[in-house]
């Protein structure tokens, strides 16, 4: 099948986080949120366990890259030929790239946009995901790779496990705001539908997010229960 221009640039998303803060659990959620509705194509580059089954979302186009290298140096070539393969995908409605922490968003960005693709793509929101518990989650962290998540960041989702606690999410609230970060959208994860709230979000094309007031941001951000 041969790459043919689409009539619109596909969407694509990188989602990214520090280990295990629900970055596969929220890519599962969005398939299935999506199923039916639209056609979602997911790159993932997998280590180990917890890779997603195409089996389990046929109404979707998945890739999986089974490598401990990191997407935007070592494994390039590879990840290149995965989003290849989606974009020949006549009915993709959207793509979202699941990446290690250790991979730069802009770096990858700037790759694709000096490249063939960039005619088709169109470079959207990127994902953060994190746990709100985290101590290593703040400003001028001493984890340069902490440092540019938080810069990366369009939209934060926070990892809201039981035993979180209410004071985590006032401090990051905190200092997310007074930390240039009065742009990013801030969507909960756990306790209350993110993924919901996430995808409503996402298909809001008429709302640049980076416009959005603090008020604004709130309605994408499910009330919390301490």
């Amino acid at each position: 099948m041969s790459l043919v221009k689409p009539a619109k640039k596909i969407p694509l998303h990188f989602v990214s986080g520090l280990q295990w803060t629900g970055k596969t659990t929220l890519i599962e959620e969005l398939l299935q949120l999506s199923a039916g509705t639209c056609r979602l194509g997911v790159i993932q580059s997998v280590r180990g366990q917890g890779a997603l089954s195409s089996s389990q979302h046929p109404m979707h186009n998945i890739e999986l890259i089974r490598s401990v290298s990191c997407v935007c140096c070592e494994i390039f070539i590879l990840f290149y030929a995965s989003l290849l393969v989606l974009l020949k995908d006549p009915n993709l409605d959207r793509i979202f790239i699941e990446l290690g922490p250790e991979a730069e968003i802009k770096k990858l960005t700037e790759m694709l946009k000096g490249s063939p693709l960039a005619e088709l793509l169109e470079f959207s929101e990127s994902i953060i995901t994190f746990d709100p518990r985290d101590f290593r989650f703040k400003p001028y962290s001493a984890l340069p790779m902490v440092n540019r998540l938080i810069e990366d960041a369009d939209i934060f989702v926070m990892k809201f496990a039981d035993l979180a606690k209410s004071s985590d999410l006032d401090r990051f609230f905190s200092w997310s705001h007074s930390y240039h970060q009065r742009d990013k959208v801030y969507i909960v994860q756990g306790r209350s539908d993110a993924s919901h709230a996430l995808w409503e979000c996402l298909q809001s094309v008429s709302r640049d997010i980076r416009e959005m007031t603090v008020d604004q941001q709130k309605a994408f951000r499910p009330k919390i229960q301490s």
